[in-house]
């Protein structure tokens, strides 16, 4: 990653330079007669932050709105076959086990990458780009990610409409209700939520549509398996968030930010973040596993007992407190701040980020989406290890985490800490890379995390002790929040 210097780094839309073709009146003009290669080679990911992100973990987003911006089918109907063939997927694997999901990939996985492949050869004959059917089929069914992302950047060089998500609906059209709403509030000096609400597109009308239909489901389902409390818990969850963002945001800052990315925001941190997390995080630790077995004594024996265990890992102990600094910095920390910046650094603004309060504002609701998703985990896996118990210790085992969850808010320490970092690069006062944007945040998250993994795990080889580690580790977690927040 090249230091970003005083050059805007969130508008991806500059990042290619786009040829003389233009999208006027729904028609593509002065595209050229004669045949010629793609505009990017298919390995040729990095050109665009913003499609290669997307492209890899959610490609099939990035395909269905690039058929709608080169007006080759709609994004509600690529995207409802791609979740017609995972629900496919899905019950041929529960109905007929490894042999089903083997048979579905092969016959309807080969379908729908031919489906895909002939849209991609009438983006290359409306175009006159270069190709056969045949490497179409074989770039879809072998390298789908890139041959999406390759489609992505090729609508962006073509001056294609910009289109959102889900919806296809035009950007242009998002920052104009947008607007409107900014200028109704400052002449009337006050702020209508709803007329905001009114403004946002239709993939943030969708996002809180389906938001709402799950409350409503988990409400019907937890009340008649008498769970209301789990319900209860599950609101003062996302009381947290919603409580933030209205005295950091709405209150003061609103006319810096808009809502509609709030919304989204929130919904890519909440859904999207965690997933590349755990994978991320799955690997690294993986690795990492395998390359401190040789010095940690672990010999692998399904049948070793808990006195084992505690004897090789104190023998070990330097291995054991490496493997905890790794976990901590590298998996941890490293991997989640990095995924919380790209929700900010990899979305496709109307407009270049300049204001120090809007990146503020989009980091920290990218940061809390995440740590909303983060919370729900931590304080309903307590009650799952402690199923045995009565439902009202349950409530309190489950409430005692919450209320430690949001006294200690790294999540959102951290991203203020990006966001101060960032402001200095967007407003020309210091250069940075990626990795000194987010040094800060690492060094806090992954001093937490690692303080806390270490005394867990000696917690764990002494058990003697574990009360006293407990105590420190309450301490201990309380202080450096305290100190973030006084560094934030």
């Amino acid at each position: 990653q090249q230091p970003y210097n005083n050059q805007p780094p969130y508008n991806n839309q500059q990042q290619l330079q786009p040829n003389m073709v233009y999208y006027n009146q729904g028609q593509f003009q002065n595209v050229p007669s004669t045949e010629r290669n793609w505009s990017t080679s298919l390995f040729e990911c990095s050109k665009d932050e913003e499609t290669c992100w997307w492209g890899f973990w959610c490609c099939w987003l990035v395909a269905a709105r690039t058929l709608h911006s080169f007006a080759l089918g709609t994004s509600a109907y690529e995207i409802s076959l791609f979740w017609g063939f995972i629900v496919g997927l899905i019950l041929f694997s529960l109905l007929f086990g490894v042999i089903g999901f083997i048979i579905y990939i092969l016959l309807c996985g080969g379908i729908y990458s031919y489906h895909r492949a002939s849209k991609r050869t009438e983006i290359r004959n409306k175009f006159h780009i270069m190709g056969n059917l045949t490497d179409d089929c074989l770039t879809h069914y072998f390298c789908v990610c890139c041959s999406v992302c390759q489609e992505a950047r090729e609508a962006k060089v073509m001056n294609a409409p910009v289109l959102d998500f889900c919806s296809g609906e035009l950007s242009s059209v998002q920052e104009e209700q947008y607007n409107r709403a900014i200028n109704n509030d400052a002449t009337n000096n006050r702020g209508n939520f709803i007329e905001h609400v009114y403004a946002l597109s239709q993939t943030s009308k969708i996002i809180m549509g389906t938001w709402l239909g799950i409350f409503i489901i988990l409400l019907i389902v937890l009340c008649a398996l008498r769970e209301g409390l789990s319900f209860a818990l599950l609101l003062l969850i996302f009381a947290q968030p919603i409580v933030i963002l209205y005295f950091v945001y709405w209150r003061e800052r609103r006319q810096y930010a808009a809502l509609d990315f709030v919304v989204k925001l929130f919904a890519v941190g909440f859904w999207v973040t965690p997933f590349q997390s755990i994978v991320l995080e799955v690997i690294l630790q993986t690795i990492i596993t395998v390359l401190l077995s040789p010095f940690s004594g672990n010999t692998h024996e399904k049948d070793e007992t808990d006195d084992e265990i505690r004897h090789q890992m104190a023998t070990h102990l330097a291995a054991v407190i490496i493997g905890m600094l790794l976990l901590a910095f590298v998996v941890a920390a490293g991997v989640e701040e990095t995924m919380k910046h790209f929700v900010v650094r990899c979305c496709r603004f109307p407009s270049t980020i300049k204001s120090p309060h809007t990146i503020l504002i989009y980091l920290m609701t990218g940061a809390l989406g995440f740590a909303t998703a983060e919370n729900i985990e931590y304080v309903f896996s307590a009650a799952m290890q402690r199923n045995k118990e009565p439902k009202i210790q349950l409530f309190y085992a489950e409430l005692v985490v919450y209320i430690l969850r949001i006294l200690m808010p790294i999540h959102v320490i951290c991203s203020v800490l990006q966001a101060a970092n960032l402001s200095k690069v967007v407003a020309g006062i210091e250069q940075m890379n990626l990795f000194q944007i987010l040094l800060p945040a690492l060094f806090l998250h992954g001093t937490f995390d690692f303080v806390l993994f270490l005394l867990g795990a000696l917690s764990y080889i002494y058990p003697n002790k574990a009360t006293l580690y407990g105590i420190l580790s309450i301490v201990f977690a309380v202080g450096l929040t305290i100190a973030g927040l006084v560094a934030a």
